[in-house]
């Protein structure tokens, strides 16, 4: 597991949003997905997981992710609250023009 740099941390907050600000819908419906690709990491600490590998790991039980994704929140320091954000945010964001 791999804790983050600040700018880590804003480039995939920044992955939510599309170029004119608003939320990016398909990329929020996989937030847990993301974040799990983002941290985990090996010996080395070289990523595990590429984008290419968010349809596998949704396919995977839903208690083992979360217990990767609640690790991943702690050595990132990402909340749940924040995570609450960015997806409050969409309704924001995509209803307006």
């Amino acid at each position: 597991m791999y804790g983050w740099t600040a700018g880590e941390r804003t480039a995939w907050e920044k992955e939510f949003r599309k170029p004119n600000g608003k939320t990016d819908k398909a990329k929020q419906d996989e937030i847990r997905e993301r974040l799990v690709v983002r941290c985990v990491r090996d010996e080395n600490g070289q990523p595990i997981f590429s984008d290419s590998d968010l349809e596998a790991i949704r396919q995977q039980d839903a208690a083992v992710i979360e217990r990767v994704v609640n690790a991943a929140l702690r050595v990132t320091g990402v909340t749940e609250g924040d995570i609450e954000e960015l997806v409050g945010n969409s309704e924001e964001t995509t209803h307006s023009d």
